[in-house]
């Protein structure tokens, strides 16, 4: 029964790491820039919450972030057609 219950958890946390690294390398996240000094020169978008946002560097560093101090800059559509 505990060796079960322990295959079932190592089972379950290699599933989801795969599912994250599918997610993380088929996403295309939007860059922002911070308006206080910066961790990072390229920092991504992965989610924001109510009071915080989740940033990710181009190695993949996470950093939780005030919304307040994100600069979300608008994407040029092209309306061409």
């Amino acid at each position: 029964m505990l060796f079960a219950t322990f295959y079932s958890l190592v089972n379950t946390e290699n599933k989801a790491k795969e599912m994250a690294q599918k997610d993380l390398d088929s996403t295309d996240f939007r860059k922002v820039e911070l308006k206080k000094e910066s961790k990072s020169s390229d920092l991504f978008l992965i989610k924001c919450g109510s009071n915080v946002c989740a940033l990710m560097d181009k190695n993949r560093k996470t950093y939780l972030e005030d919304a307040k101090n994100i600069v979300f800059s608008v994407q040029q559509i092209d309306t061409k057609k």
